[in-house]
């Protein structure tokens, strides 16, 4: 009776280690997920992050453009209303 006992024993024994082993052998498996996953999500932030810069970049440089087009154009809006006045004095010295 003891050698059955014994060779249950044994049996379940090795059925215990290899649940052990794919037990390890998923935790592992997750694990590696897992840092791909993470790795994955660098690489997205990162380029999330590239992206946003660009654009702040972009925005910077369109605001400079648009200010200098405002100047630009009050320039032309005074210079055309200062040439208006002088041909209207013109025209009002000569009538």
């Amino acid at each position: 009776m003891p050698l059955i006992a014994f060779a249950c024993t044994e049996k379940s024994i090795a059925k215990e280690m290899e649940s052990d082993d794919r037990i390890r052998q998923l935790l592992v498996e997750i694990r590696d997920g897992q840092r791909e996953q993470i790795e994955e999500y660098r690489r997205v932030a990162n380029h999330a992050l590239e992206l946003q810069k660009s654009a702040v970049n972009r925005q910077e440089s369109l605001g400079r453009l648009y200010k200098g087009a405002l100047v630009v154009g009050g320039i032309m809006v005074v210079a055309i209303v200062i040439i208006i006045i002088y041909l209207l004095d013109l025209l009002l010295q000569y009538t």
